[in-house]
């Protein structure tokens, strides 16, 4: 997929935001619908794998949690797609987990691709107290990372 040439391995685990027509954009003042764009290096062996996303939530009085949005995807560090890769997010809305799971033809890095869809969470009311929502994300329990979801000025 075009999204992933030249995209250096080293960037794994980055966060992207995305407006409607995929154009990296700092904010919206079209009202178009948003999306989160997490990339993952993962390393897979030859076989069966599945690799689990966890989003947690660590903001006191706030539980809406990102849903999974269509595009997401997983890709070899070829930039292959992996069209018979089955990625699920089975406890939403009470839970953001995503799962990946795929066969591989061969051990090495695969790349995961999930978009988040940004009108999960709109309208919602922010936590009290500084009114920012904190989220963690980590995959199978490790390399944790954080992203804030800030109200409106």
């Amino acid at each position: 997929m075009p999204a992933v040439q030249g995209w250096n391995l080293g960037d794994a685990g980055r966060f992207e935001l995305l407006g409607q027509d995929h154009q990296r954009r700092h904010h919206d003042q079209s009202g178009r619908s948003w999306c989160v764009l997490h990339w993952i290096k993962v390393d897979a062996v030859a076989g069966a794998n599945s690799f689990t996303i966890d989003q947690d939530i660590t903001s006191l009085n706030f539980g809406t949690y990102f849903a999974k949005a269509s595009g997401s995807a997983l890709w070899t560090s070829s930039c292959t797609k992996v069209n018979s890769a089955l990625i699920t997010q089975d406890g939403y809305p009470t839970d953001g987990d995503v799962t990946v799971s795929f066969n591989a033809s061969s051990a090495g890095t695969y790349i995961i691709g999930i978009k988040y869809d940004s009108g999960s969470v709109k309208g919602v009311a922010p936590p009290t107290g500084s009114g920012i929502a904190h989220y963690t994300f980590s995959v199978n329990g490790t390399g944790t990372q954080g992203l804030d979801l800030k109200p409106k000025p």
